[in-house]
């Protein structure tokens, strides 16, 4: 009898599995893979997810890196390869560069748009110049039948005139996936477009347009996130019919005195509601409470409240966030005993108290505008004493900000004779080396109060200044701090931990320039 041998399948008989794994990696990682083998050539010069990355390709030249994608689409379209996704990252410098890139995307959408399977597109623009530019997306933007995300990306939005054509071919009813961030879109097609696409499960809009605009989300049965920011107050939202309903976020500009432009009564079936700019109220919580009842996130951002106490109520709150842009104290008082984590952001240490059960965990990031003195640290010691777990985020609204340095640190440990030690870690941003003696008075007074077993000290922008890495390190190991039994400092480039208790080591040049700076701090408190 003959006996047949089968052979196994391997990866070679799998190109799909190739393609998979390619799309997973980054642009670089994932070229490289071509010199693996004639497989690994094969799938990379076929992979049907097409990945364009301006910022990152060793291409200085606009017109080089136009060329590399029009001969890349053209060799596709030749031989018939499937394109199932079109993600394109691209810089513009100037008009006469918009222009070009403007006529180009035309091109590229154009013969994308027919087939069939091409189901993604992604267009993410950088103004690297900060100027106005005027761009027009191609009226074909909107015409592929299968499409199923569309997303454009406007960076440094807040300044550009990136433009909607006024007369799209809108034939994508398979989209699921809307994402239109800084681009100026009239009220009629923006409209349009969202009572034809009846599929739409997320929708994120990045308003700029200044003049009265309704936008009307109505009829979108599968629709589960719905995020809107506005440039301005005069958005209207009209919001019905929307029972999948999950996730809804709307932002506009901060003002003084914002009214809230949409009916909560649609919104039944939110869990996670964040809403910024508007005016808070008694009234307003009373209808949180009220019309959310299956609210789990709840996140409210405000410049300013009438009222000198807050009564937030939900029962089936399990997070809420507060970022309150005012300086006058107001009293929060919050009734939600499934919380578990409340986190705060503004000027001032807030005047906290829950009745019913208090959450496992408050986060705490405080904006320095003015002097601090011992009554800041007593303020935060008292507030410490409200969960069993704690992260504190400082920094300073200004670099013009001087921490005083006349605190009286014996007195004030007098009157905290026991620091907390439910800190968890303690992040303090500091951007200007000529004021580290204030930053290590700040830290030395904060551990009068509080024993965090991790801190870690950053900034805005790395720093080059071997004497202020120096003699913040010597000063965290020499520093007359008893209680301190280890201290561990993290590389800023390898991440690793190295133990400096015992003894300093000045870093290597190559380890100078750094945005943060960790230490883990193992106290005998604990």
């Amino acid at each position: 009898m003959e006996t047949r041998t089968t052979k196994s399948p391997g990866l070679e008989d799998i190109p799909y599995l190739f393609h998979h794994i390619l799309s997973l990696l980054p642009v670089k990682e994932a070229a490289c893979t071509c010199v693996l083998s004639k497989s690994w050539l094969h799938a990379w010069s076929t992979i049907p997810k097409l990945r364009f990355n301006q910022s990152i390709m060793l291409l200085k030249q606009l017109d080089d890196y136009i060329n590399l994608i029009d001969r890349t689409l053209l060799r596709y379209f030749e031989h018939n390869i499937p394109v199932v996704s079109f993600d394109l990252k691209i810089i513009i410098k100037d008009q006469e560069s918009a222009s070009l890139v403007e006529k180009m995307i035309e091109q590229w959408i154009r013969g994308l748009a027919p087939k069939r399977c091409f189901n993604e597109l992604c267009i993410t623009y950088t103004d690297e110049c900060w100027r106005i530019i005027k761009f027009t997306l191609p009226d074909e933007i909107f015409s592929g039948v299968n499409l199923t995300t569309i997303s454009v990306t406007v960076e440094h939005g807040y300044h550009n005139a990136v433009e909607m054509c006024r007369n799209p071919v809108i034939n994508c009813v398979s989209l699921q996936v809307l994402e239109l961030l800084h681009v100026n879109t009239s009220e009629e097609v923006l409209n349009k477009l969202l009572s034809t696409c009846t599929l739409l499960k997320k929708i994120k809009l990045y308003l700029n347009n200044k003049l009265k605009t309704t936008i009307k989300v109505k009829n979108l049965h599968f629709l589960r996130e719905l995020e809107i920011r506005s440039l301005d107050k005069s958005v209207i939202l009209e919001i019905d019919d929307v029972p999948s309903l999950c996730l809804f976020t709307y932002t506009t500009f901060p003002r003084w005195s914002n009214p809230q432009p949409f009916n909560m009564t649609s919104l039944g079936g939110v869990t996670d509601l964040c809403i910024g700019g508007v005016t808070m109220y008694d009234a307003y919580f009373d209808m949180i409470n009220s019309k959310f009842p299956n609210l789990e996130c709840l996140t409210l951002r405000t410049w300013f409240t009438g009222e000198k106490r807050w009564d937030i109520t939900c029962v089936s709150l399990n997070r809420l966030d507060l970022i309150l842009w005012q300086h006058t104290e107001a009293h929060q008082q919050i009734y939600a005993p499934k919380l578990l984590l409340f986190g705060y952001k503004g000027f001032i240490i807030p005047k906290l108290s829950f009745p019913n059960i208090v959450p496992k965990q408050i986060n705490l990031k405080l904006l320095l505008n003015g002097p601090v003195d011992h009554l800041f640290f007593l303020k935060m010691r008292e507030a410490l004493s409200l969960s069993s777990g704690f992260d504190i985020e400082i920094s300073y609204w200004s670099s013009d900000i001087v921490v005083p340095l006349n605190i009286d640190i014996d007195n004030l440990r007098r009157k905290v004779p026991y620091p907390a030690t439910n800190v968890r870690q303690l992040l303090v941003e500091i951007d200007f080396e000529e004021r580290m003696g204030e930053y290590l008075q700040f830290i030395d007074t904060f551990f009068s109060i509080c024993h965090p077993n991790y801190e870690r000290v950053y900034r805005d922008k790395p720093s080059k200044d071997i004497n202020s890495y120096k003699q913040m390190v010597k000063w965290m190991i020499e520093k007359k701090m008893p209680e301190v039994i280890d201290v561990w400092i993290k590389d800023p480039h390898t991440g690793k931990w190295e133990d400096q208790t015992n003894v300093w080591r000045s870093s290597p040049e190559n380890l100078v320039s750094w945005y943060a700076i960790s230490f883990q701090l193992n106290w005998c408190s604990r």
